[in-house]
């Protein structure tokens, strides 16, 4: 077969060694999916590769088919985020957003959606948003692209919905840094809104409970009690531009429970895919 040629904008994932003069490299692609490319002499990190194969680097590459992977030709740098690779915690959260990609996502499969979303999760990172903003972002984002975007309209036990004598969220509201609006959140009280008619979260269902149904499952090991502002703070997440979720700023008993269900969410659907301990006590601490 004649050798060709792929240009294609791609995002840095990981690398690992291949051989002593080669590394693999994995990439995130618009089109192309999670893929990867051989480099060879790359362990130098000399000459035209020089800093443009660190992870998280947005690029342009250039690769011509080899015999089992394809070969980097050419590679233009087009973003180095350098503020997530001076602090820590910014750097962590990058990994993390990265090692679900490479845990979860299949090679070679276009996905346009995620490709624009790790892009903006990293900067969100660069721009200094609070990580764990950031985070649960990117969390609730991925799960819906998983196939498990969860029910934030109607009650996932009865069919209950918005409107007169339905479901509401919007009391809970959410706080941007312009002060709009507020977190509604915390543990205090029962964190059950009675008016609202919203009781909590149904993680083998996917969504909200109204309060008949939450109090009805309330025992059950897969239903959890959440204040309305946590969950507002979720459909925020969920359906707002990045441009207001990089204003967003909950009150930390919001993004203490919000913290807490995403992950046991990712623990029910998603085995294997919560965070890492050490890891996501970094990107919350």
């Amino acid at each position: 077969m004649s050798n060709y040629k792929i240009k294609t904008e791609a995002i840095i994932l990981k690398r690992r060694d291949m051989s002593e003069k080669s590394q693999v490299v994995f990439f995130l692609s618009p089109t192309l999916g999670r893929g990867e490319f051989v480099v060879h002499g790359s362990k130098k990190l000399t000459g035209r590769f020089m800093g443009k194969l660190e992870p998280f680097n947005h690029v342009n590459l250039f690769l011509t088919k080899g015999s089992s992977l394809d070969i980097l030709e050419q590679i233009d740098l087009i973003e180095g985020f350098p503020l997530i690779r001076e602090d820590l915690r910014r750097l962590c959260s990058a990994i993390y957003m990265s090692d679900l990609i490479y845990k979860r996502v299949e090679a070679g499969e276009e996905n346009r959606e995620l490709f624009s979303l790790f892009k903006a999760g990293l900067l969100l990172l660069e721009k200094g948003t609070e990580l764990g903003v950031v985070s649960r972002f990117f969390d609730i984002r991925f799960l819906s692209m998983m196939g498990y975007k969860p029910e934030m309209k109607k009650c996932v036990s009865c069919g209950k919905g918005e409107g007169p004598g339905g479901l509401n969220l919007s009391r809970g509201g959410v706080n941007l840094k312009s002060g709009e609006g507020n977190s509604g959140g915390g543990h205090s009280g029962s964190g059950v809104n009675l008016k609202t008619g919203v009781g909590g979260f149904d993680y083998s269902r996917g969504g909200i409970l109204c309060y008949g149904c939450y109090n009805s499952l309330k025992n059950k090991e897969y239903v959890r009690q959440f204040s309305p502002g946590t969950l507002k703070t979720l459909e925020f997440l969920l359906k707002s531009p990045f441009a207001l979720v990089e204003r967003l700023k909950p009150s930390p008993d919001t993004m203490e429970e919000l913290n807490l269900l995403l992950k046991e969410y990712y623990l029910y659907r998603m085995p294997g895919s919560a965070p890492d301990d050490n890891c996501y006590q970094t990107i919350i601490g």
